[in-house]
C-alpha cells in the first residue's frame, strides 16, 4: 500500500521564490486500483506523483511504499523496484536502438539472467499489445506506440504500481486510447496499481477514483460519478465535464433517456445506437 502522510513539499525553500507545491496532503493507495489524479498546471499533482516514486522527498510529513520510508535512503532502490514512473514524453525515456534493446536495458541493470529478461520481453510486449515491434527502431513508431514501449520498459521491472504523469497529452486520440487501452488491461486483468496524472476528464472518468488537487491540497478523493456529477463541485474547481457526460446531458435536453453517466464513450454510443435501434431517441 502507498501511505501518504500529512505531506509538504517546497520549491526554491527560504529563498524569496519559495513556492509551497504540495501542502498537507493524506491518502492511502491500495495494490490494485485504478487511481485518476487531477488538477491543472501548477496544482500539485506532478510533484507529488514523483514523490510517491522517490525522485523527490517530502519536507513534511511521510510516504511509505509497502513499509518503506520514502525519506531513508537504504529504501530508495527498493522503492523504485516497486514504483514504475512513465512520463509526458515518451522520447525522453527511450535511449536505446531497438524496442527489444529497450526492455531488457532495465532488467540488464538489476542483474537479471539473459533468459530471464528475454522472459519478461516476451511478457511485457504481450501486456502492451506490441510482440510485432520487437525488432522496430523506436524512433520510427507512432507517439502511442512510443508510450507504450515506456510502458513495457517499465513494466519488465516487475512494479506492483506504475504512475504515469500526463502520458497522453502528446498523442493525437487514436493513440491516446491505445495507451488508455493498455493500462486498462494492466490493472484488471494483470492486478498492477496504476496511478494516472492527467488533465483530460474523460481519462479520469475511466479510472475507479479520482484524486484532486487545487493550489497544492487535496480537494476531492473519491468516485468518479460522484466528482461528475456535482456541477457546482466541478464548477469550483474549474474542472470541465467529461466529453461523454456533455453529449449526455445535450441529448437528456433534447428528450432522450440516455440514462447515467458513461465512462467510455464507446458505451455511450452503444447505447445511442441501441436507443435509435428501439426507435427510442428520434
Amino acid at each position: 500500500m502507498i501511505e501518504v502522510k500529512n505531506v509538504t513539499h517546497w520549491y526554491a525553500r527560504n529563498t524569496p521564490e519559495e513556492v509551497k507545491a504540495v501542502s498537507g496532503v493524506s491518502f492511502n493507495i491500495e495494490p490494485g486500483e485504478f487511481v485518476a489524479m487531477l488538477g491543472h498546471n501548477g496544482s500539485g499533482k506532478s510533484t507529488l506523483s514523483r514523490m510517491l516514486n522517490a525522485l523527490i522527498f517530502p519536507h513534511e510529513g511521510t510516504i511509505k511504499i509497502d513499509g518503506l520510508d520514502s525519506c531513508d535512503e537504504a529504501n530508495i532502490y527498493d522503492i523504485r523496484s516497486k514504483v514504475g514512473m512513465v512520463f509526458q514524453n515518451p522520447d525522453s525515456q527511450i535511449v536505446c536502438s531497438t524496442v527489444e534493446e529497450e526492455i531488457a536495458f532495465g532488467p540488464g541493470n538489476l542483474g537479471i539472467s539473459r533468459e530471464e529478461i528475454y522472459k519478461r520481453i516476451d511478457e511485457v510486449l504481450k501486456m502492451v499489445n506490441m510482440e510485432k515491434f520487437r525488432a522496430s527502431v523506436p524512433s520510427k513508431l507512432s507517439g502511442g506506440q512510443k508510450q507504450k514501449i515506456a510502458i513495457a520498459s517499465v513494466l519488465a521491472m516487475k512494479p506492483a504500481y506504475i504512475i504515469l504523469d500526463e502520458p497522453t497529452s502528446m498523442l493525437d486520440p487514436y493513440g491516446r486510447r491505445q495507451v488508455l487501452d493498455a493500462l486498462s488491461f494492466l490493472n484488471k486483468s494483470i492486478g498492477i496499481a496504476v496511478i494516472l496524472v492527467t488533465q483530460h476528464m474523460q481519462e479520469a472518468f475511466e479510472a475507479g477514483r479520482i484524486i484532486v488537487m487545487h493550489r497544492g491540497k487535496l480537494v476531492y478523493d473519491g468516485a468518479p460519478e460522484k466528482l461528475f456529477s456535482d456541477g457546482k463541485k466541478l464548477e469550483s474547481l474549474s474542472l470541465g465535464m467529461p466529453a461523454s457526460g456533455l453529449i449526455s446531458e445535450s441529448l437528456r435536453r433534447k428528450g432522450v433517456k440516455i440514462g447515467g453517466l458513461y465512462p467510455k464513450l464507446e458505451k455511450l454510443a452503444e447505447k445511442i445506437a441501441d436507443l435509435y435501434n428501439k426507435g427510442g431517441a428520434k
